[in-house]
């Protein structure tokens, strides 16, 4: 069984963030003022030769040709996480040529009319023939597209599996609601298969970079004893771009790990008083500290249970500590007040940072306290966990809103809370 959290990291796939690890630096003490400062001058220029020098290394030129179906006129060469195409190419009697620079092992996407390929840029020219599923170029890359083709199977059977349930979504008869149930079983059962088939190739593949492509799009859903044993130090993929938020998930488990001691929080309750965590927590009592937000769809959703078990067992010793990834403080009081929030609230109203790096890309930059010392995630704000197929619905109005950029205009307001949500996140 996994841990199906389907969109937590939805917007990452909007946008890849690869972090430089500030722990790489010894400390050097240098007393002599003359020295201190040629040696300054030393630093910064054998700081630049190694930055000029990485750089170097690092670039690698691409060549990317191929044989595609001849509906196929135009081909888009994405870096794997990223929301724009780095090349484009038209296509010419079923033919295109793609060529470039990327850094070294960069996972390079191909997208043939939403039929993706990825591959290495490892160096060695690549021809594909997506009409054949044959291939030419380094071992690796070989490698990597054979294992690819098994998976195309569920493409096909996902995509039915969305068409049949877009025209019962909305049947709030018995008979529909039946036949949703249904498309969700069968939905989970092809997604657990699915990833069932990833985790078997990236374990049959320690030995390279390919699991760097597959584990990189499921460990949302790895436990952490999954993720531990796949995140090997000395594995080839270990330190491969793409492993950063891997790691930073492993990261987040090892830290609310059971026993582990809870980590204070100083924040504001809603009068303005500062509290700390540790007033509530760390007593011997069972304490549940809820990260939510009053914009967040699923925290709504679940607030009718987190009442009802803080009304049945509170007179017992169970406390409830509210901590909002709000930034409007009103919203955020108002929320309170209409779900019937009793118990402790806190939050520095500092929400998520949203920073605008290009005309279709953004990154998040966690500010919230809570964010960096629990390294938790608000979450998109979708439903998930009972409905996966209305999960998959609400990813794709998403990725379709984002895409046109307003379009559904007041269409918006007629759709349900958590779609709605997701929406207002992805235009901030």
């Amino acid at each position: 069984m996994y841990n199906y959290l389907p969109y937590d990291d939805l917007l990452n796939n909007f946008a890849f963030i690869i972090s430089v690890s500030p722990y790489g630096c010894g400390m050097l003490k240098i007393t002599n003022k003359k020295h201190k400062k040629n040696m300054k001058k030393l630093l910064v220029t054998a700081l630049s030769m190694m930055a000029a020098i990485s750089m170097q290394a690092q670039e690698t030129a691409y060549k990317i040709t191929g044989t595609v179906p001849t509906t196929v006129t135009k081909v888009y060469l994405y870096v794997m996480g990223q929301r724009s195409a780095i090349d484009s190419a038209s296509v010419s009697n079923g033919k295109f040529e793609l060529s470039g620079k990327q850094n070294l092992n960069e996972i390079l996407m191909l997208d043939a009319d939403n039929d993706g390929t990825a591959c290495f840029n490892d160096g060695t020219p690549l021809d594909l023939n997506l009409v054949n599923n044959t291939i030419t170029g380094s071992d690796l890359n070989k490698k990597l597209f054979e294992c690819s083709l098994p998976l195309k199977k569920y493409d096909a059977t996902t995509k039915e599996i969305y068409d049949e349930y877009e025209k019962v979504a909305r049947d709030n008869s018995e008979a529909g609601k039946a036949k949703a149930k249904a498309l969700a079983d069968r939905f989970n059962m092809v997604r657990d298969s699915m990833l069932n088939d990833m985790l078997g190739i990236i374990k049959a593949n320690k030995d390279n970079l390919i699991p760097a492509v597959y584990l990189s799009q499921i460990y949302s859903v790895l436990d952490y004893n999954e993720l531990k044993d796949l995140l090997n130090p000395s594995a080839p993929y270990y330190n491969h771009p793409a492993m950063a938020h891997v790691k930073q998930q492993l990261a987040a488990f090892e830290k609310r790990m059971p026993g582990k001691m809870f980590t204070d929080l100083t924040m504001n309750d809603t009068e303005g008083k500062q509290r700390k965590l540790s007033e509530w927590c760390g007593k011997g009592n069972y304490v549940l500290v809820d990260f939510w937000a009053s914009w967040c769809g699923p925290c709504r959703q679940e607030m009718p249970n987190v009442v009802a078990n803080y009304e049945k067992y509170h007179a017992k010793g169970f406390e409830v500590v509210g901590v909002s990834f709000d930034n409007n403080g009103d919203a955020w009081k108002a929320a309170i007040k209409n779900i019937g929030m009793k118990w402790p609230n806190i939050s520095d109203l500092k929400r998520y940072a949203v920073v605008d790096s290009s005309e279709d890309d953004f990154v998040l930059e966690k500010c919230m306290a809570a964010a960096e010392r629990y390294l938790v995630n608000a979450g998109v704000p979708v439903p998930t966990g009972e409905d996966p197929l209305y999960d998959l619905c609400v990813y794709q109005l998403a990725v379709h809103y984002y895409d046109n950029r307003g379009a559904l205009g007041d269409k918006a307001e007629q759709l349900p809370f958590g779609v709605t949500s997701i929406i207002h996140q992805l235009r901030l």
